[in-house]
């Protein structure tokens, strides 16, 4: 949502299901959405920390988790967690790295 010292990034999805899902790299409370999109009935939130709290790359891993979810809108949010993140933080990193640098090397051919 925001950049910068003390900022965090996460994204608020509403699914095939008419489900409002929300994923937090870091797993954090959600209370605060609750308050913000109290419009919405049902949510679903991840609660596992995929990303570790020393990373600055929670833009990095929202775009990572909303590339990869449009391409499956009908999938289970939990199913689509496990299937894009480890256990391990630090290969999550690595994954989502990766990623983007793939990205990058695609527009810089373009």
């Amino acid at each position: 949502m925001s950049s910068g010292p003390g900022k965090h990034w996460f994204v608020v999805l509403k699914n095939s299901q008419n489900v409002t899902e929300v994923f937090n790299s870091l797993g954090t409370n959600h209370t605060f959405l609750l308050e913000t999109f109290s419009f919405h009935t049902f949510y679903e939130f991840n609660t596992t920390p995929v990303q570790s709290r020393e990373s600055i790359l929670c833009g990095q891993f929202c775009i990572y988790f909303i590339v990869n979810r449009l391409f499956d809108l009908d999938a289970e949010f939990e199913d689509v967690i496990n299937e894009l993140f480890e256990a391990n933080c630090e290969d999550n990193e690595g994954t989502v790295k990766t990623f983007m640098d793939s990205l990058h090397s695609e527009n810089d051919r373009s």
